[in-house]
């Protein structure tokens, strides 16, 4: 069975570049909205090591594709799920009309503790 799939639409959100874990990976997150007729969904894509340098240049509002993988992992009873992508694709540049003076990723923010990374 292949957990690999293709999503595509706008830029919501893109998350500064950051190292974690004990090795400094680098990860980024990528938020795309998917809109169909009947409702619009934020998808938040993590892009970890090498995939974390494909995010460079990539903009909010930019119309992207992003090919990704499902990862699912149980720890102490609880399970948790991951879309992480591993290849991204600038379809179409952000109106820059539209961005004269957005910032294009999000600020750094100090983040809850209870909602750190889970060990795995």
């Amino acid at each position: 069975m292949s957990h690999q799939a293709v999503i595509s639409g706008k830029v919501h959100l893109i998350t500064p570049i950051e190292c974690v874990g004990e090795k400094s990976y680098e990860k980024c997150t990528v938020v795309v909205v998917d809109e169909d007729e009947k409702s619009t969904q934020f998808v938040p894509i993590e892009f970890f090591g090498k995939g974390a340098g494909q995010t460079k240049g990539v903009q909010r509002g930019d119309f992207v594709e992003v090919h990704y993988s499902l990862r699912g992992r149980e720890y102490n009873g609880k399970w948790y799920s991951n879309v992480s992508g591993f290849k991204i694709t600038i379809i179409s540049r952000a109106r820059e009309e539209r961005q004269p003076s957005t910032i294009s990723r999000a600020h750094d923010v100090d983040d809850d503790p209870a909602e750190e990374e889970v060990p795995f």
